[in-house]
């Protein structure tokens, strides 16, 4: 039983990995601050313009090939002010940092009013984003509910009697709600920015575990040894990085047989935890 734990949640971590870098880079509910003069952001139209390379000419000169590509007129950036497009709240986005400039998504207004379609207009046919200022801490509240898989190597039921710490590869699946804060800076020494995340929840817990009935938890002696399912239900309290999610837990452990030979039936464990978020939801 303990083996097929750590096989379940191996394979679902490298799962979740998978599924969350390749699918959901942009599912993250920044709040974007319509403080104009907090943060400067410029916007680029969509229109792109033509630009031709890789020419090749013949002997008199006329062109046989050539290759076009595509950019956006930086030309044309302005600076964006959230009063003229009437946003008076802060509004949702995601967030993509690529060199010193960091550019916002912003998600629609759900609302239909004549404003809120010229806002949801202007943000389909512009490009936001803010030049990074060298030293200069740029922070967006981040808010999203989430998906994650963990375990808990060390639990302890909170009874003083002996057999109260359990050690195995408790694989557990957490859904909960996730806040805090996404950061960036850039140094004068490098291209790219930094980006940093300072990321809390609080979670429910649902997974399955094993229990060992031996001398030192059970309530007869004469009851038989081995190792027992139990479904695990709980609530835990985490910190993350990244996609990784370290967390204080609580729950109960619920034997899906012999629970009357089990001396922890109804008493709840303590324990510590580690995981990864693999999915992220408005």
């Amino acid at each position: 039983m303990k083996y097929l734990q750590i096989y379940v949640l191996i394979t679902l971590l490298f799962c979740a990995k998978g599924f969350g870098q390749n699918h959901l880079k942009l599912k993250e509910r920044n709040i974007v601050s319509t403080d104009s003069e907090k943060y400067i952001i410029k916007v680029i139209p969509k229109e792109k313009i033509a630009k031709n390379s890789d020419v090749i000419y013949n002997s008199n000169g006329d062109t046989l090939t050539f290759k076009q590509t595509k950019k956006y007129d930086i030309s044309n950036t302005k600076i964006m002010n959230f009063k003229t497009l009437k946003i008076k709240d802060n509004f949702k986005a995601d967030l993509k940092l690529d060199g010193d400039k960091l550019y916002i998504y912003p998600w629609l207004f759900n609302n239909c009013d004549d404003d809120g379609k010229k806002i949801n207009n202007y943000f389909d046919k512009n490009i936001m984003y803010i030049k990074l200022e060298d030293r200069k801490n740029y922070s967006f509240t981040n808010r999203n509910f989430q998906i994650g898989v963990f375990t808990v190597p060390v639990k302890m039921y909170l009874d003083s009697r002996l057999g109260n710490v359990n050690l195995s590869a408790n694989a557990m699946f957490n859904f909960g709600y996730n806040f805090g804060k996404n950061k960036f800076v850039k140094f004068p020494n490098e291209k790219t920015a930094r980006n940093y995340k300072s990321n809390y929840s609080v979670n429910f817990l649902a997974g399955i575990t094993s229990i060992e009935l031996d001398a030192s938890n059970r309530e007869d002696s004469g009851a038989p040894e081995g190792k027992v399912a139990a479904v695990s239900t709980g609530l835990s309290f985490g910190i993350h990085y990244n996609n990784f999610s370290f967390m204080l837990a609580s729950g109960f452990d619920l034997p899906t047989s012999n629970r009357k030979d089990w001396k922890f039936s109804g008493i709840p464990w303590l324990g510590l935890g580690i995981g990864i978020d693999f999915l992220k939801f408005k």
